[in-house]
C-alpha cells in the first residue's frame, strides 16, 4: 500500500512515458521499434534524420514500406537472433553507410513481440578510411598510382601473363629538362608539367596501369600487349606530350623506353623494368625519344612528329 501510494502521489506512472520518450530522443543512434505485426511502432528523432523522413511517414507504416530501399534489413527482420551488420544505402546523389544492430524483443513467455533496430551513421568514418587508403597508394601531385601500388599491380599482371601465356609490356617515361624548367620558370611550372604528364597517362585504356615512379619518371604497364602494341602507345604519348598546353612557353618533352616480359624474367618484374629503364636512357642519350629493349637494342628515331 505504501508503494502504491508513493507511485500515485509522486505521479511516477505519468513520468515514465515522458522519461522514455526523452531518453529515446536524446540517443545519438537511430532507434526504430517494429512490432509483432511488422509495423513501425517507435522511431526517434535521429532515426528520422537518418531516414530523411518525418515521424508521420514512419510510425504505423509497414516495415516493408519504410525499408523498401533496404532489402538487406528486411531480410534480417526475420532473424531470430541479435544481428550486427554494415549496411549501405544508395540514393541518386549520395551513398551512406550504417552500423546496424537488430535485436528481437521477447516477452516473458518466449513470444516475439517486436524487433529493435539501432542505426549508427558511419558514413564519415568510411569516407576518411577511403581517403587514407587512396593516399597510401597514389601520388599526391599527379593522382596516379605510387611506386608501391604499381609494384603490387605489376606482380598481379606478371602472374596472369605467365599463367595464360599472354604478352605484357612496360614503358619507362622520363620528363626531359625538368630541372631546367624548375630553375628557370619555377617549381610551380615544373609541377604543372608533371601534372600534365599524369593527365596524359591517366587517359590510357582501362587495363593499363600508369604510375609515377618518382621525381621526373613515370611508368606505364600494358597488360596483354606485346612490343608492337607498346611501340604504338609510346608514339601516341610522344605526340600528346608535344601538344600539351603548358604555361610560360614550357614544353613537355619525354623519353620512353620499352620492354616486354620474357620467359626468364623474375616474378617481381625487376628484370623487365631494368631493361625498360636502360632503353629509356638510350633514348634520352640519343635524343630519339623512343627506344625498345629488344635483342638488337633498337632505338627508334621519333620525337613525336
Amino acid at each position: 500500500m505504501l508503494i502504491a501510494w508513493g507511485l500515485f502521489h509522486y505521479q511516477m506512472f505519468d513520468l515514465l512515458p515522458y522519461a522514455r520518450d526523452a531518453m529515446l530522443m536524446s540517443i545519438r543512434e537511430g532507434v526504430i521499434l517494429v512490432d509483432a505485426s511488422g509495423r513501425v511502432a517507435v522511431v526517434n528523432q535521429m532515426a528520422q534524420q537518418l531516414l530523411q523522413k518525418p515521424a508521420d511517414q514512419l510510425k504505423g507504416r509497414p516495415a516493408c514500406e519504410v525499408f523498401k530501399d533496404w532489402p538487406q534489413l528486411l531480410r534480417l527482420l526475420s532473424e531470430p537472433e541479435t544481428t550486427r551488420v554494415d549496411l549501405t544505402l544508395s540514393s541518386i546523389d549520395q551513398q551512406r553507410y550504417f552500423d546496424l544492430t537488430l535485436s528481437p524483443l521477447i516477452d516473458p513467455y518466449g513470444r516475439l513481440v517486436g524487433e529493435l533496430v539501432l542505426l549508427h551513421d558511419i558514413t564519415r568514418r568510411i569516407q576518411v578510411e577511403d581517403e587514407l587508403r587512396a593516399l597510401s597508394v597514389t601520388d599526391p601531385l599527379t593522382g596516379l598510382y605510387n611506386r608501391r601500388k604499381f609494384f603490387d599491380q605489376l606482380e598481379i599482371e606478371i602472374e596472369r601473363a605467365h599463367r595464360h601465356n599472354l604478352p605484357l609490356s612496360v614503358l619507362m617515361i622520363d620528363v626531359d629538362g625538368l630541372k631546367e624548367i624548375n630553375d628557370t620558370l619555377g617549381h610551380v611550372v615544373g609541377d604543372e608539367v608533371l601534372r600534365q604528364m599524369g593527365r596524359i597517362l591517366s587517359q590510357s585504356r582501362r587495363p593499363d596501369v600508369p604510375a609515377r615512379d618518382g621525381g621526373d619518371e613515370f611508368v606505364l604497364l600494358l597488360p596483354s600487349t606485346g612490343l608492337e602494341g607498346a611501340q604504338h602507345t609510346a608514339r601516341r604519348l610522344l605526340k600528346e606530350a608535344a601538344r600539351a598546353p603548358l604555361p610560360h612557353g614550357a614544353q613537355l618533352l619525354i623519353s620512353i623506353g620499352i620492354a616486354d616480359l620474357r620467359s626468364g624474367d623474375n616474378r617481381d618484374g625487376n628484370d623487365m623494368l631494368e631493361r625498360a629503364d636502360q632503353a629509356m636512357y638510350r633514348a634520352k642519350a640519343s635524343r630519339a625519344g623512343l627506344a625498345i629493349a629488344a635483342e638488337d637494342s633498337e632505338t627508334l628515331p621519333d620525337k613525336g612528329g
